[in-house]
């Protein structure tokens, strides 16, 4: 696979943007190897590509509910962060989800409009610090661009968004 590697990577990356979350991490961990390529990066390749050739009839589908008005939209994002996990340069993971969801009554997910992860551009001193600079780089890379193309699509003045972040010490850090 060295000499192909990039492509499968890849088309995997690809897979994991479009309809394939469940194996975002392994393919981005792996990605990050792909100038070191050694044999055992291989077998964690084939070992993804095994992973879907044994469930590959599933995947995500987007389907808009039926009785989902747009006026009761909202963008809702979450954000999470590890310490640490690089080992190479000890920074930490962002990951990120921002979903369409109703306002009313039950606050279910219409549709799943970005996800992803990536490696912090800094390297953060504390879990606190981690989240935090997660939620900033989850808004600026994906929040504020969801919440604007939504505005621009529904022509509203204002969406509702909400942000979730799982950190206290970093929720209030950020208000």
């Amino acid at each position: 696979f060295k000499n192909t590697a990039r492509r499968h990577l890849g088309g995997l990356l690809y897979l994991c943007r479009a309809t394939r979350p469940d194996v975002a991490f392994a393919t981005s961990a792996l990605a990050r190897r792909v100038t070191v390529w050694q044999k055992s990066d291989d077998r964690r390749l084939t070992r993804i590509f095994g992973y879907l050739k044994g469930i590959c009839g599933l995947g995500l589908i987007y389907q808009f509910a039926d009785d989902a008005s747009t006026n009761e939209w909202q963008v809702k994002m979450f954000t999470d962060a590890d310490l640490g996990s690089c080992e190479d340069t000890s920074r930490s993971t962002t990951g990120w989800c921002t979903p369409i969801s109703s306002v009313s009554g039950e606050d279910r997910v219409i549709v799943v409009v970005d996800w992803g992860s990536r490696r912090q551009s800094v390297t953060a001193r504390s879990s606190a610090e981690a989240e935090a600079v997660s939620t900033v780089e989850s808004l600026t890379g994906s929040g504020f661009p969801v919440y604007d193309l939504v505005a621009t699509i529904l022509e509203w003045e204002a969406v509702p968004f909400r942000c979730m972040v799982d950190n206290e010490a970093s929720r209030i850090a950020l208000t």
